[in-house]
């Protein structure tokens, strides 16, 4: 086969192999915590939640520590976790 033949093959299969697209990894750590002014607590039944970064379209955002009254609740900090051998970021929740 003439190399003039192939170059419409070789277009094809570059244009087929370019729309090939990969799914991100996990996100990298998060920087480190921001300092905090923890103020006056406003009354009883009220605790501090640290604040945090949380993972936002494709980059990392700072939520501010603040007061909450969510009783029987606990709030566990974002983590790695390790899940089949890849370690996964894990966001910041109540349970």
């Amino acid at each position: 086969m003439k190399a003039k033949n192939l170059f419409p093959l070789g277009l094809l299969l570059a244009g087929l192999l370019g729309g090939c697209v990969y799914p991100p990894g996990p996100p990298p750590p998060p920087p480190p915590p921001m300092a905090e002014v923890i103020t006056n607590n406003p009354g009883p039944g009220y605790f501090w939640v640290r604040g945090h970064w949380a993972w936002r379209y494709g980059q990392y955002v700072w939520i501010p520590g603040h007061w909450s009254t969510r009783a029987g609740t606990v709030w566990v900090e974002g983590h790695y976790e390790n899940r089949g051998g890849a370690y996964v970021w894990i966001e910041g929740r109540w349970r």
